[in-house]
């Protein structure tokens, strides 16, 4: 068998295209398609020639007359098919074999096909008995469901209509507590809950209707009914708080609470001074002072339980936040009504006509009133002051003091309830009554509102008390600077103690300008005291003979106190401090001058009793305006005592006073005289 390598490679090639001019040239071997006439004639004169050797060299065959071509041609192609013979006979045992498996594979085929048909028939008949049938049986069963849904709907639509209409005749009675609980049991029909006491069975037919629009204007009424049930328990709340604010105000006594103060003024001073408010001999805590505390922290049982029926009423009415608010704002009033009920009163009931003249007239206006009010201030003597003073300034610290005590109740209270017993979270009883919910009543802050509430609110109060008081301060403030050292000394104890009350309580004195207030005050008593003490001395000056006077006990223990003032405070200057005792007795003060007679000496000197000044030991000889002296710088010695804080001043009015005394005593006109 002729090898394939004998057939030329061009006709192998996979790009092997006739129409190419150079594949064209190999496969004819360069014969031409078509002789062209030149060659014609030349071929014929050839022929025709003499001597002609042959055909000339180089010419180019035609195709068509080109047998050798044509012969290899058909060689090359019976070459290629006797390969292709021999190849096909070598695999047609594996094609036969191949095409039998096909025609196998076509006959599963066919009757796999045939088997699902007759399955597809066969399912559809099942489709048609079974299943369609089933479908409709489930679908009427969801039908009658959904009817009996609509039907507890119904009921459930019914049932919250007469409930809501129930609790609307239980408010109007006056029963709360059982028209909060109608509302909490109408909230439940309407989110589709069993009402509290409820078999769970029968539960199950609820649904939430809160999605119905139709049922919009009964969660309204509901809304209204909780807000109205809760005002009445605000109204009781706030009620509960101010009656026992008011109570204890009116029953602890303004002089056990100077007493308070005095110790705890004492106790945070911790100087040998604040021995001021503690006397040898006379016990500065009452009886039941030293075993029981502060009759401002003692609440009765009988108001933590109405207190903690109001805030479970309030926490189930979710009011909460507005009931602090409220007992908030009625504090703010109670306080400046407080000051105000002991105010002197205005009227006149003296002047008949008066009182015809304002009844015509419709009554007093407010400015007419606050200048009655000032009139009727200004009238008031020393004593009537204090008292009135006694009663404002400790009342409004009971008060607050009081505020702080129902705080931690209230906390003690929101603590039992288990608002925010581990870790902040709600306990069950709060998450079941509403709260946690989103709104910020909700979400169950009680402590943490209260804590706020009345941290803010004991400033506040504070705050208000001040600028009433301070009203006060001023409307009586040219009486004011004109007291007695020893009025005046228990007035500046008194607002020295309120405003370390104050700190104690707020932790800041406050911002009223009552202390400013007080502080000009000082200023100007000891300028007015300052001027009549010269005065009186000056007075005393004119008529005194210079001589020898008896220095009895008195104004010899009062010489003492000021020889012992260099290493201590005499007790009797601080006994001033302790303004809840009557300290107005100045006998001890006042230096006894016997009379003089026509020359000029005492019955004393003239039978030879006249006693002298001993100071330490050396005695010295006193005349009348001497004794004076030593009585009125005990006193100035005194308010340095009380008032520390003016020292400097009240140094200088001493050295100005001493000034005036030794101008005009004889030594010192003598040494003019001898200077002129």
């Amino acid at each position: 068998m002729t090898p394939l390598n004998t057939v030329p490679s061009v006709y192998f090639d996979d790009n092997f295209h006739l129409e190419n001019p150079r594949t064209f040239d190999v496969v004819s071997e360069r014969s031409e398609v078509i002789r062209s006439s030149g060659e014609d004639s030349g071929s014929s004169s050839t022929s025709s020639g003499v001597n002609s050797s042959g055909p000339a060299c180089g010419t180019r065959k035609a195709l068509a007359t080109n047998a050798i071509l044509q012969e290899k041609l058909s060689w090359y192609m019976d070459t290629v098919e006797v390969h292709l013979i021999s190849s096909i006979s070598h695999a047609s045992s594996s094609f036969f074999t191949a095409l039998g498996d096909l025609r196998e594979l076509h006959s599963e085929a066919a009757a796999s096909v045939e088997r699902i048909q007759s399955l597809r028939k066969e399912l559809t008949e099942l489709d048609k008995e079974q299943a369609i049938k089933g479908l409709e049986i489930v679908r009427l069963r969801k039908r009658r469901a959904n009817l009996d849904k609509l039907e507890g709907s119904v009921k459930q639509i019914e049932r919250l209509l007469e409930q809501v209409k129930t609790v609307g005749f239980e408010l109007e009675k006056g029963n709360i507590e059982a028209a909060l609980d109608g509302v909490d049991m109408a909230e439940n029909l309407l989110l589709g809950k069993p009402p509290i006491g409820e078999p769970a069975g029968e539960s199950s037919n609820y649904i939430d209707l809160g999605r119905v629009k139709a049922l919009d204007a009964v969660k309204t009424e509901i809304a209204h009914l909780r807000h109205r049930i809760g005002k009445v328990y605000e109204a009781r709340f706030v009620d509960t708080l101010l009656t026992d604010l008011r109570n204890h105000v009116q029953k602890a006594p303004p002089r056990e609470t100077l007493r308070r103060w005095c110790t705890s003024f004492q106790r945070e001073q911790g100087r040998p001074r604040s021995q001021i408010f503690n006397a040898p001999g006379v016990p500065l805590h009452p009886p039941r002072s030293s075993s029981l505390l502060p009759e401002y922290t003692t609440l009765s049982e009988s108001l933590r339980q109405t207190l903690s029926k109001h805030l479970d009423g309030l926490q189930r009415a979710r009011s909460i936040n507005s009931a602090i608010q409220a007992y908030r704002d009625a504090v703010l009033r109670e306080t400046k009504s407080l000051i105000r009920r002991n105010m002197p009163s205005p009227d006149d009931d003296s002047s008949v006509m008066s009182n015809m003249t304002l009844a015509s007239r419709g009554g007093r206006t407010a400015q007419e009133k606050s200048a009655k009010l000032a009139k009727a201030l200004r009238e008031l003597g020393p004593i009537e002051a204090e008292d009135l003073y006694f009663r404002c300034y400790c009342g409004s610290s009971e008060l607050v003091r009081r505020l702080g005590s129902q705080q931690k109740l209230l906390l003690d209270l929101t603590s039992d309830m288990g608002e925010m017993a581990v870790g902040g979270m709600l306990s069950p009883r709060l998450s079941q009554n509403g709260f946690g919910r989103g709104s910020p009543e909700r979400n169950g802050g009680l402590e943490d509102s209260i804590t706020t509430v009345f941290s803010d609110l004991i400033s506040p109060a504070l705050d208000i008390a001040q600028g009433t008081l301070l009203k006060i301060v001023r409307a009586r403030n040219d009486q004011t600077i004109k007291y007695g050292d020893v009025d005046f000394l228990r007035y500046f104890t008194l607002n020295k103690l309120f405003f370390a009350e104050c700190e104690a309580v707020s932790g800041r004195v406050g911002g009223s300008g009552l202390q400013t207030q007080i502080g000009n005050q000082i200023k100007e008593f000891l300028t007015n005291y300052h001027t009549d003490t010269v005065n009186r001395v000056a007075s005393i000056l004119e008529k005194d003979k210079w001589g020898a006077r008896d220095c009895d006990d008195k104004t010899q223990e009062g010489l003492n106190r000021i020889v012992d003032a260099a290493t201590g405070d005499p007790e009797i200057w601080l006994r001033h401090a302790k303004i809840f005792e009557d300290t107005r007795d100045t006998s001890a003060y006042e230096t006894r001058v016997e009379v003089p007679a026509a020359n000029g000496t005492s019955d004393a000197a003239k039978a030879g009793q006249v006693r002298n000044a001993m100071v330490e030991d050396q005695p010295f000889i006193l005349p009348e305006s001497s004794l004076k002296v030593l009585q009125e710088i005990e006193r100035y010695e005194g308010l340095v005592v009380m008032m520390p804080g003016m020292t400097s001043d009240i140094a200088t009015n001493m050295l100005d006073f001493l000034k005036v005394h030794i101008t005009s005593s004889p030594q010192y006109q003598g040494v003019l005289l001898t200077a002129n």
